[in-house]
């Protein structure tokens, strides 16, 4: 694995532990997960106008790879079945 992935994948992981209370996603419908890629999307657009900084930015590019992956996985659940 390439050192790029396994650091963001760091990042990723950070996040969801941070949101461990929420329950997962097994619940969660792929339109919702959808919905919150674009509110994630946004949020980054809005931190580089504004130059947050690099730690913030970083965290929403986790928050958007995370509900990628959710979709990814739940459409894996779906397939195995």
């Amino acid at each position: 694995m390439r050192e790029q992935v396994r650091w963001f994948a760091g990042e990723m992981e950070d996040k969801l532990k941070k949101n461990d209370f929420k329950g997962g996603w097994d619940g969660c419908e792929v339109i919702y997960l959808i919905e919150r890629i674009k509110s994630e999307t946004q949020e980054l657009i809005e931190a580089m106008i504004i130059k947050e900084n690099e730690k913030n930015i970083i965290e929403e590019c986790a928050d958007i790879a995370n509900f990628a992956m959710m979709i990814a996985d739940k459409s894996r659940s779906d397939a195995e079945k």
